[in-house]
């Protein structure tokens, strides 16, 4: 690749790759570019959701670019080939010369995709110096940080270090991963840099700033050609220009930045606390910075990196302030243009850089108990190292970007969780560096020496997690259910995603994939117990997600209370409780949850919704997460949904006898509405899935408008509507009854303009499946009626209606015979004397579940089944219905004309030992 190619048209492609790898998947590749065009944007958006590892990315971005990429660490590199670039260079764009050869001198780049015109003026200046031909390799931060130890002659890499077996004592808890922002990139500018344009008058000339500005807005659109006049005005300054632009809202901040830079034809950042130096920052007053909107950010040895916002101010630089920094450091002054808000943001930095200490690592020895108070990995990622303790209640943390949120974080987490202080000093990356080798060093102190010495001085040990207060149960009984306590969770490692996995300790794991993560199914609760004791939150999640699946739960509730953290599943309809946790463990695991179902792991004020994929016990799941903010804290409610299960038959969801005789009868008509009634949970969807799972052919055109999709389907058009954006039920329905539909599935009548689209649909030729809240079949007809349907359209369109309920199945394997009183023998014939088939005569056997259950079901019941009332439409029905008669005179006339209601088909099926008549009426009582 040539070193002047610039790579921002080069997004599109990046894309490509990645979807070609099966990194990202195609519909999210049309996305990408539809939202983002330069590859910077792409891989810092891919990075911070976690979808890809840098690695990915960067070998994507290397094919993109025609490159190889390769891996540094355990390479032999040579002082005298890495210092090609010298090091201050080298540090600031994450590149390092790694090979010299007859061709030239090959360079590898971290982060391929952010090769900045800057760099590529500073590799240009290196082979026009040199006379050699720079060739570009990509590879990892990770690499490049490791290559730089080439730098100090004694500290050559030769190979990888070699990693120790200790396990360092009493690590300080640290914060769960939040969303990750991608590593800032310190913009620094070589010698080469785009030199500091000189000083310019404030009045606009005929063709200078003034007028490329106004043809810039020209060229986007920003203006029209008859308001050219109104702006371009000689007695106005360019100041007065911009101002005017920002007052009549011609252009925003984030707009206004770039087109300045192009303009002045000077490089354009995205300032960040992260990436300023405090002690650069230090170098300029701050009555001055906030005069000229402008700040000095970072230096290197020959240039002195400032962030303007306003570079038709620079009149200053010739003469003033600035000039007279520059002239007493000896370094030329390079200007970098940025956003005024990111220039009011570092301004607030200035208030904290008073109290700031800095600390050179490489001239303290730090005890290895000390450093390994924060794990490695944690280390590396937020750039932050303990150096030493003031006694049992206070450390001395070095942080590379102190003034990055994350780092401030991070360090109030600390604090809180262990209650402690921590004092905050900043050093450089170089001085950071330095430190990192002394994790795999297991002897006391390393010192800046190189030596090493042993510990003389207790080091007072912190509780990883803080003493907690006994659990509040609620009121609920808290027997027999483990209870976690504070200080058995080790320090809480949050492990680190991408791409859906896990890269922790050099170990690749799909966390998506439990079987693959945790190794097996979690099948008891002493074993979930031990891996939430690990205090690695990734595992937590996919063993507390895989015991779920091991129960067959349909819902597994994480809710905060007042100081402990309750897990509860609900297994074959039953809510019940089965951990206590510690209240400190609840924001690492809702966070990672979030992660994982792409919510926003800051936002806790209003509830959200998401989902995520995984696999667990050899099924794929589609996990829903909701989340609730609750007075202590966010609810986390997963429902799992099995993706590989085969879709049910009406007969294995307990549709039999003249039920299914009814209900097959009416779906055998071309036309008309079936309707599944019940309330919340009582499986009407998965009726209608299974009735379409039915009627569901080649020849058959079937379309459903659902919210959500809960099950997908081979062959079968289905349709996700977006309330928010205005695709509701009803605008839905109009645009299928467009596409030539057979049968139409409606998730649910909401509203009367629903139900009354439904009725039409029916009525002019299609079979229309949909669901409604009511108690039992006869009350569907008020209901639509109280919508607002005509009475004479609902009956003309209603072909039945089936109400249902879900029961508990007995386990098959160990169900016993059970004693049933006399009195609720009587009430059961006297529910059936009108049941068709019923014989009074003989003799009623009831079974009940076994007292502790058996292994093949563990307490009594396995599964569930329905019971269910299919009213099919007649002529008594409808003139009952015109009539507006009550839902107890329609119920009356079904039944008179043979339907079985819902006690009487629970009945049937408690005597054919199915159920019990517990199960019957728990669910039909109020019927």
């Amino acid at each position: 690749m040539a070193i002047g190619q610039i790579v921002s048209s080069q997004g599109a492609l990046l894309v490509d790759q990645l979807v070609q790898a099966g990194i990202v998947d195609a519909v999210y590749g049309r996305a990408l570019k539809e939202r983002y065009k330069q590859p910077d944007q792409i891989a810092q958006f891919l990075l911070a959701q976690n979808k890809v590892k840098e690695e990915e990315i960067a070998k994507a971005m290397a094919v993109v670019l025609k490159i190889p990429f390769i891996h540094l660490k355990g390479r032999t590199l040579d002082h005298s080939v890495v210092s090609a670039i010298p090091e201050q260079t080298a540090r600031a764009f994450n590149t390092v010369a790694f090979e010299t050869n007859s061709t030239g001198v090959s360079v590898a780049v971290a982060r391929p995709y952010t090769l900045s015109p800057a760099l590529q003026n500073a590799l240009k200046e290196i082979e026009t110096k040199r006379g050699v031909k720079i060739l570009l390799s990509a590879t990892t931060t990770d690499d490049v940080a490791w290559a730089f130890q080439a730098y100090t002659p004694s500290q050559t890499p030769a190979q990888s270090p070699a990693q120790t077996n200790q396990t360092p004592a009493s690590p300080v808890a640290v914060p769960p991963t939040p969303t990750p922002q991608p590593p800032p990139q310190p913009v620094s500018a070589p010698r080469s840099a785009p030199p500091v344009a000189t000083a310019q008058p404030n009045h606009m000339p005929t063709q200078g700033h003034g007028e490329k500005i106004i043809d810039e807005l020209l060229r986007l659109g920003k203006i029209e050609s008859s308001e050219v006049a109104g702006l371009r005005d000689p007695s106005k300054t360019i100041e007065d220009l911009v101002n005017e632009l920002f007052k009549k809202k011609k252009i925003t901040d984030a707009e206004c930045a770039p087109l300045l830079a192009r303009v002045y034809d000077l490089p354009f950042i995205t300032l960040t606390p992260a990436m300023i130096d405090p002690l650069t920052l230090r170098m300029l007053p701050e009555q001055t910075a906030r005069g000229l909107f402008a700040l000095p950010y970072q230096k290197t040895d020959t240039a002195l990196l400032f962030a303007i916002s306003k570079p038709y101010l620079m009149t200053q630089v010739s003469s003033g302030p600035l000039h007279a920094l520059t002239g007493q450091l000896g370094r030329e002054l390079h200007l970098y243009v940025t956003t005024n808000d990111a220039i009011e943001q570092a301004l607030g930095l200035y208030k904290n850089i008073g109290s700031l200490q800095n600390i050179n690592l490489q001239q303290v020895s730090i005890p290895q108990m000390l450093l390994h108070k924060f794990p490695k990995d944690i280390s590396q990622k937020y750039q932050m190292v303990v150096f030493g303790a003031d006694g049992a209640s206070k450390l001395k943390v070095a942080a590379v970007r102190p003034f990055d949120p994350q780092t401030k974080q991070i360090v109030d987490f600390i604090e809180k969780r262990n209650g402690i202080s921590i004092d905050l000093y900043a050093t450089t990356p170089q001085s950071f560096t330095s430190v990192l080798a002394a994790y795999d060093n297991p002897q006391g102190y390393i010192r800046s020496d190189g030596k090493t010495q042993e510990a003389s001085s207790k080091i007072v040990e912190i509780d990883s997690l803080p003493s907690g207060q006994s659990p509040d149960y609620g009121g609920q009984t808290a027997e027999n259910i483990p209870v976690v306590g504070t200080k058995e969770v080790i320090a809480v490692q949050s492990g680190m995603l991408s791409k859906g996995g896990i890269q922790k300790d050099g170990d690749n794991l799909e966390e998506r994939n439990l079987d693959v993560f945790l190794g097996h199914e979690i099948s008891d609760t002493q074993e979930l117990v031990s891996i939430v004791k690990s205090g690695f939150v990734p595992k937590m999640v996919g063993a507390i997600l895989s015991f779920g699946v091991y129960l067959r739960a349909s819902d597994i509730h994480l809710e905060p209370m007042r100081n402990v953290f309750r897990i509860r599943y609900r297994v074959d309809g039953d809510l019940k409780e089965y951990m206590y946790v510690p209240l400190t463990l609840h924001p690492p695991i809702s966070s990672r949850i979030k992660i994982l179902s792409n919510l926003k792991i800051d936002e806790q004020r209003v509830p959200q919704d998401g989902r995520y994929d995984a696999v667990a016990g050899g099924h794929e799941f589609d996990v829903r997460v909701s989340s609730l903010p609750t007075v202590y804290g966010e609810k986390i409610v997963m429902r799992l949904l099995d993706k590989s299960s085969a879709l049910r038959t009406l007969d294995e969801m307990g549709v039999t006898g003249s039920n299914k005789d009814r209900l097959e009868n009416e779906l055998k008509k071309p036309w008309g509405v079936v309707m599944s009634t019940g309330p919340t949970g009582s499986g009407k969807s998965t009726t209608l899935y299974a009735i379409l799972n039915q009627i569901a052919t080649p020849g058959v055109n079937v379309i459903t408008l659902e919210d959500p999709v809960e099950y997908e389907m081979k062959g079968v058009n289905q349709v996700q509507v977006k309330p928010k954006i205005g695709f509701t039920f009803a605008e839905g329905l109009r645009s299928i009854l467009r596409q030539d539909p057979n049968v139409i599935m409606v998730g649910e009548i909401r509203d009367g303009e629903t139900a009354e689209l439904a009725t039409h649909a029916a009525l002019t030729g299609h079979l229309v499946l949909t669901t409604l809240h009511t108690n039992d079949a006869a009350g569907a007809l008020p209901r639509l009626i109280n919508m607002g349907v005509e009475p004479y359209l609902i009956t003309s369109a209603v072909n039945a209606i089936v109400a249902q309920r879900l029961v508990r199945k007995l386990c098959q394997t160990c169900k016993e015979k059970a004693t049933v009183p006399q009195k609720i023998l009587d009430q059961v014939t006297e529910i059936m004397s009108d049941a068709p088939g019923f014989d009074s005569a003989t003799p009623l056997q009831f079974y009940g579940p076994h007292e502790v259950g058996c292994d093949n079901c563990k307490h009594g019941y396995k599964g569930r089944t329905g019971i269910y009332e299919v009213l099919v439409m007649s002529d008594a029905i409808e003139e009952a219905a015109i009539a507006h008669k009550p839902s107890s005179e329609i119920d009356a006339i079904a039944r008179k004309e043979g339907m079985i209601s819902l006690q009487q088909d629970g009945i049937t099926k408690a005597l054919q030992g199915i159920t019990t008549l517990d199960e019957i009426f728990k669910v039909t009582s109020d019927d």
